[in-house]
């Protein structure tokens, strides 16, 4: 069995695929090259200090900045324990301050989705349009002619019709767009 296939478009499409680090770990060489990696810079710094103390079994809480712990004496600051915080930043101009968290790799690749017409092999044996034979009458002058159908020359007089020759016009084909499909066997 077969069908006949034309090429209709192609079309660019962009195909974007993420990888984790591990996968990207076990990648070639020649591979991770197609990848970009995706990141952001991260620093910690001591936000506050917060020192518990319980009474009567509840959990009371005491945070002070940086700058009120500064001020406590030693034995006043072994109560507070320092309470990190995280600054994530895209970009950085200091990388000395930040350290580089890498969340994946991305590969970005430009592919061609390409569409295909199927037709079968009745449609495609009428992409051969035609133009059947007909009969035309002419009246030969020195300059060439003069062409008329053949309503026209059952309009005219039997004397009139003396002057003309009937001309079988052959079929012709008018259109062939078989040429643009491509036969596929299976």
């Amino acid at each position: 069995m077969s069908y006949y296939s034309n090429l209709v478009s192609i079309v660019q499409s962009n195909v974007v695929s993420n990888v984790t680090v591990a996968e990207y770990s076990n990648l070639s060489v020649d591979d991770q090259a197609n990848y970009l990696e995706c990141n952001y810079y991260s620093s910690n710094s001591v936000g506050y200090y917060s020192n518990l103390m319980v009474y009567d079994g509840i959990n009371v809480f005491s945070n002070i900045s940086s700058n009120a712990y500064n001020e406590l004496t030693p034995d006043q600051q072994g109560g507070f324990t320092p309470v990190i915080e995280y600054s994530n930043v895209t970009t950085t101009d200091s990388p000395h301050h930040y350290v580089k968290v890498i969340t994946h790799y991305s590969n970005l690749v430009v592919s061609n989705v390409v569409t295909y017409s199927n037709i079968d092999s009745n449609a495609y044996s009428n992409l051969v349009t035609t133009r059947p034979s007909f009969t035309v009458f002419r009246k030969y002058v020195p300059s060439g002619y003069f062409e008329i159908s053949v309503q026209e020359y059952a309009a005219k007089s039997l004397e009139e019709r003396a002057e003309y020759v009937a001309e079988t016009i052959p079929e012709m084909i008018t259109s062939n767009l078989q040429g643009f499909y491509t036969e596929i066997t299976q």
